[in-house]
């Protein structure tokens, strides 16, 4: 009973901080396709690309220490477990033990120290992938509402797949915004972890537009069942460019997840042209 007092105080608390900068009803479908289409008549010409004339050097020294970030960066996340669900067990990622039994030779690449193969058994109660599902809704403005779905996963300690859809309604029309594509451990420890995604995006509806999209992504585990994710990166449809964020606070209950959050998506060009709104939802860890 008291476990679930303080989940909903916690829901409460984060969804008033949350609504508080959505009652300025700035994600009106009709003032963000009014916005856009405004911006692609004035580059209806299309963009000319800057051709640079420096010539492309090659740097041995930040060479040499790619080479190195590449090698550290295999081993570690080659060899990093996952719990089947944050707070599982004591860690939700489990990285590697360097004091394990060390096996191969220490050898070198183009004079660029290489260590020795990790040998690791398999942790008990620890998995070789994370692969989460979320649901959910935003809300914009009085007449706007928009209906979530994302699938998120690493497998192998450092690569999945990054997908997520949001089906925007208002008032008989609707817009659809997809994005399909991958995402890439960077960092990962037992308290945060830090990926890279890279994806295809679509905007399909009432404008219809594609492109490309990329963002870096934060997620910090403070102590159960917290946790807290933070989004930040562009989208861009041609010569139409894009801001795309998003904040989130889970409450974790074994393998489901409660969450609330803000998550909005702002045109370079014009701050005004924007959909941006509280979140609320359930996630689902596999």
């Amino acid at each position: 009973m008291r476990g679930r007092t303080t989940a909903q105080i916690f829901l409460f608390v984060i969804f008033a901080v949350g609504v508080f900068p959505s009652l300025s009803f700035a994600g009106s479908l009709k003032d963000f396709k009014k916005g856009v289409q405004e911006e692609q008549k004035k580059k209806s010409t299309g963009a000319i690309p800057l051709e640079s004339s420096e010539p492309k050097e090659e740097k041995g020294f930040f060479s040499l220490l790619g080479q190195l970030f590449a090698t550290l960066w295999v081993n570690y996340n080659l060899t990093t477990y996952y719990a089947s669900y944050p707070y599982a067990t004591e860690l939700y990622v489990n990285g590697p033990d360097f004091n394990e039994h060390v096996t191969g030779e220490e050898t070198t690449l183009q004079n660029v120290f290489v260590p020795a193969k990790i040998v690791r058994e398999h942790p008990a109660d620890y998995q070789r992938y994370s692969l989460r599902l979320h649901l959910g809704v935003q809300y914009l403005t009085q007449e706007t509402v928009s209906v979530d779905f994302g699938l998120r996963g690493l497998f192998w300690g450092f690569i999945g797949p990054a997908v997520e859809a949001h089906q925007i309604v208002e008032r008989g029309q609707s817009a659809t915004i997809s994005y399909l594509g991958i995402e890439l451990a960077l960092v990962q420890t037992r308290y945060f972890s830090i990926t890279a995604l890279t994806q295809v995006a679509r905007f399909g509806g009432i404008l219809p537009m594609a492109g490309t999209a990329s963002a870096m992504r934060l997620q910090i585990f403070p102590a159960q069942p917290l946790r807290f994710e933070l989004t930040a990166g562009g989208v861009w449809f041609g010569t139409l460019g894009f801001v795309r964020y998003g904040a989130r606070a889970a409450y974790h209950l074994n393998r489901t997840a409660l969450y609330v959050g803000y998550r909005g998506l702002v045109a370079q060009f014009s701050p005004t042209t924007e959909l941006s709104g509280v979140t609320a939802g359930v996630e689902l860890w596999f």
